[in-house]
């Protein structure tokens, strides 16, 4: 199953995890650096300034995106796909095709990531 997590990185590329994570196994990860200082300028036209804390509206954001992948894990899984909040932005064979097509669509900041088939089991690779 995918996660999104909220964490920090620091000047030397150190990641911070902002609440407790727990697995059972080592895990891949993908990095996604957001605009600096949780500025908002960048983001889509999609979200508006609601006057709610940053943290509040990327905590929305992501409920979003996940009732989004939910709802559609039959129609697009097997394929990557790039949203902004419950909005399919792109699609792509590859996390490149996906983003580059969501940047022509002048949705730099899209939230990318693959969606599984329902059937799918996804191998998890480890750090030797």
């Amino acid at each position: 199953m995918l996660q999104t997590v909220e964490a920090e990185m620091d000047v030397n590329g150190d990641i911070r995890l902002l609440k407790p994570l727990h697995v059972t196994a080592p895990r891949r990860v993908l990095v996604t650096l957001l605009p600096e200082n949780g500025a908002t300028a960048a983001m889509p036209a999609s979200f508006p300034e609601s006057g709610q804390p940053i943290a509040a509206t990327r905590e929305s954001r992501r409920q979003e995106q996940m009732a989004w992948l939910k709802a559609n894990a039959e129609s697009h899984g097997g394929q990557y796909v790039a949203l902004v909040g419950q909005q399919l932005i792109s699609t792509g064979a590859t996390f490149r095709a996906a983003h580059e097509a969501a940047c022509a669509a002048g949705c730099a900041d899209a939230f990318v990531t693959y969606l599984p088939k329902p059937d799918e089991m996804l191998e998890m690779g480890g750090w030797l």
